[in-house]
């Protein structure tokens, strides 16, 4: 990710690694049933570890194309 400051281009780090990842969809798969929809454990997981949870749902999104589709 990209953002600019006064005309400067700065590289945006990623905050979480493949392994934090992994973590957070396992964590989602596993409490999905504790919840009313898979995007209410998305929302909660995502809470709990302080991620956004768009980033996750993609992720998750992601990683259902790369292992299962």
């Amino acid at each position: 990710t990209h953002t600019s400051f006064v005309g400067k281009v700065h590289l945006m780090p990623k905050r979480y690694g493949p392994e934090a990842g992994g973590k957070a969809i396992r964590r989602v798969r596993d409490k999905v049933g504790d919840y009313t929809s898979e995007y209410d454990a998305i929302r909660a997981t995502a809470s709990r570890l302080g991620m956004n949870p768009e980033t996750l749902r993609k992720r998750i999104r992601q990683d259902e194309i790369d292992h299962h589709g």
